[in-house]
């Protein structure tokens, strides 16, 4: 199904004066963003963003990159285009912007950028850059994956200028990250924090040359429990009065995340605080303290986030992409999942892309379900698939043609395995050679389909995927906000699929929201969950449950400080 036609249905009138309508009204909450955000933006000096890769102010090093990156980088994206200038003058960073928006070129470049010059300056000084276990960029991400492939894209720029780059995170030999980290001069090092941590406590990681750090997918890594490896790292980073420059990146910014930072106290060199819009308006804020940006908090429970919650994490969600909602019943989602991808290999035929079939990842809870959806998927027969001969036609073709026949049948068998849905898992209980085997198999198209929990797939970044599967709704719109951000990347279209079962109707008022926020077509049956729900006994069930689950884990978090 191609992602722009994906989702679209019969027009209502007035459909044009509504959609006029709804551009007028986003036009004026901009400005309204505007004019709130004017007080904090008197309080911080913005930047003049760079419009051209040849701006006078970006050093050699990026011109460079966009020409050896063969046309697949043409101009900066809104979050490069103001985090650059600001951060090649030394100071802090902190952006909030959708998934997909370019945030790691928006800092790879920069800090590859900051290693030429400092080993310029040692040069000249002459004297060594760094220490051998010290790398002068270290930057922490959520998951191996992301860890992956943010080095994979800061080899591909810095690989020429024969500065080293590492990922270094659990699953993979230690021994070998370290010897690697002592003996390469690793200047820009990407690790988990878990990993990171660990090796800094071993004396294998020293941060005594470190000079540039960065947290991507900030508010991810709160809600996988890494808020204590952050505080820690951060205390080790700056030791005895040890300063760094500092970029702190997320696609949301929930209250937690603004406590944290003011406590790890990561924004002290002339900061710089700006939100990109999913329109592509760059809204400055203050530190949070001035209320100049709305705090998204948004637990990983079921529960219903506030007006401003929602609409901030409508702000998480690139306009490229368009957001289906369905409301099913748990037994009826396998076979709605099989007619919507019959629906994409329907349009990949039209669209004469048989031999590059459209890509699609698919999101569950757990595990034991994505490990049914795979095997669902693989025994469900694509609509290429034929059916086999009963066996009165087999006897009379092997009577008629015995040859013939078992060229047929080979040809019948072919068919039959080319129907077949090629899928591979993603989860937690896989080996690290597992998953980058299934990764790998996913992006060279050996396999269409990835089906993946939240954890494995959050690190996921595949170019151009024009298709999300909700098979299981997440229980909060943060955790809604990223997984729909796997799609519509760097504008392109993008299409999210979900099923919204009964026992989700909790989250239904939020979501009607933020589907309404980001303009998007509300399922009737999604908005008669909401009119019906609060008389609902079944409902009611399941809101009390919810809240009993909520004050049992408060209590155990509580217990858990009080020790």
């Amino acid at each position: 199904m191609d992602a722009k036609k994906a989702g679209a249905g019969k027009k209502p009138r007035g459909h044009k004066r509504g959609r006029e309508a709804r551009a007028t009204a986003t036009a004026r909450k901009v400005d309204s963003e505007r004019e709130e955000a004017g007080e904090a933006a008197e309080e911080q000096e913005m930047v003049k963003p760079v419009r051209e890769i040849d701006d006078e102010r970006l050093p050699e090093c990026f011109g460079a990159s966009f020409r050896n990156s063969r046309g697949a980088l043409k101009q900066p994206t809104e979050v490069q285009s103001v985090a650059w200038p600001a951060l090649l003058a030394q100071r802090d960073v902190l952006g909030v912007a959708p998934t997909g928006s370019g945030k790691s070129i928006a800092y790879v470049l920069p800090a590859l950028a900051h290693v030429l010059e400092k080993q310029r300056l040692a040069k000249a000084e002459k004297r060594s850059c760094s220490a051998a276990n010290s790398p002068s960029v270290v930057t922490l991400l959520p998951t191996r994956e992301l860890a992956q492939q943010a080095c994979a894209t800061a080899h591909r720029f810095c690989k020429p200028y024969m500065v080293n780059c590492l990922a270094a995170y659990g699953g993979k030999d230690r021994a070998e990250q370290v010897e690697r980290l002592r003996s390469e001069n690793v200047e820009i090092l990407f690790a988990t924090p878990g990993r990171a941590l660990d090796l800094v406590r071993a004396e294998d990681l020293s941060l005594e040359s470190t000079t540039f750090f960065v947290l991507d997918e900030c508010d991810r890594m709160l809600d996988m429990g890494f808020e204590p490896q952050l505080r820690e790292f951060a205390s080790a980073l700056r030791k005895d009065g040890h300063e760094t420059q500092n970029v702190l990146l997320s696609a949301t910014f929930p209250a937690k995340l603004q406590r944290i930072l003011k406590d790890l106290a990561l924004l002290a060199r002339d900061p710089l605080r700006f939100r990109v819009n999913p329109g592509g308006a760059v809204v400055p804020f203050g530190d949070g303290s001035d209320g100049a940006l709305e705090a998204d908090e948004t637990e990983l429970s079921l529960q219903a986030a506030s007006a401003e919650q929602t609409a901030a994490a409508a702000q998480g969600i690139a306009s490229s992409i368009t957001q289906i909602v369905q409301v099913c019943a748990e037994h009826k989602k396998p076979m709605k999942l099989a007619k919507f991808l019959d629906k994409v290999d329907a349009e990949d035929r039209e669209q004469n892309r048989t031999r590059n079939p459209s890509s699609i990842l698919i999101f569950c809870t757990k595990i034991k379900t994505v490990k049914f959806v795979e095997s669902f998927l693989r025994k469900e027969q694509g609509p290429a698939s034929g059916k086999q001969p009963s066996q009165s036609q087999q006897h009379q073709q092997q009577r008629s043609s015995g040859k013939s026949f078992q060229r047929s049948a080979g040809k019948q068998k072919q068919q039959q395995q080319a129907g077949k849905r090629r899928c591979v898992a993603l989860h937690g209980n896989l080996s690290q050679d597992e998953r980058e085997r299934a990764l790998r198999d996913f992006r060279a198209g050996k396999a269409r389909i990835l089906v993946a929990t939240d954890v494995a797939g959050r690190g996921i970044d595949i170019k151009g995927l024009p298709f999300v599967v909700n098979y299981d709704f997440p229980g909060s719109l943060e955790v809604y906000v990223h997984r729909v951000g796997r799609t519509g990347r760097q504008d392109r279209p993008g299409v999210a699929y979900s099923f919204f079962t009964r026992n989700m109707a909790p989250l239904a008022p939020s979501l009607i929201e933020l589907l309404k926020a980001s303009q998007q077509k509300v399922d009737p049956f999604l908005q008669r969950l909401v009119d019906q729900g609060e008389d609902d006994p079944d409902l009611k069930k399941i809101r009390e449950r919810q809240q009993k689950r909520r004050k049992k884990n408060e209590t155990d978090e509580k217990a858990k400080k009080d020790k």
